[in-house]
């Protein structure tokens, strides 16, 4: 196990994440941290993870602004970017 890589994390506790000391490692106390895409808070609450992945998409919509306003594609992926563009 590598323990630089491991984190702990108290869930819906009102107690801070400390360090903890196993086998004479320091193992580091987080509040939140991402784990297969998705991001875990000691709340356990959705709404953060929620905002990220809104601007996770919104960055990479903005990256495509050039491709969807290439006037050489045809007009159905012009239309149907008008529709998943984020408000």
């Amino acid at each position: 196990m590598s323990w630089t890589k491991t984190k702990v994390q108290n869930l819906r506790s009102r107690l801070p994440s400390s360090s903890l000391t196993v086998d004479g490692e320091i193992v580091e106390g987080v509040e939140e941290f991402v784990y297969l895409g998705s991001e875990q808070t000691c709340d356990g609450y959705c709404r953060p993870e929620i905002m990220r992945r809104i601007d996770l998409a919104s960055a990479v919509m903005s990256s495509l602004r050039i491709v969807y306003n290439n006037r050489q594609l045809c007009y159905s992926v012009l239309v149907s970017s008008s529709v998943i563009l984020p408000l």
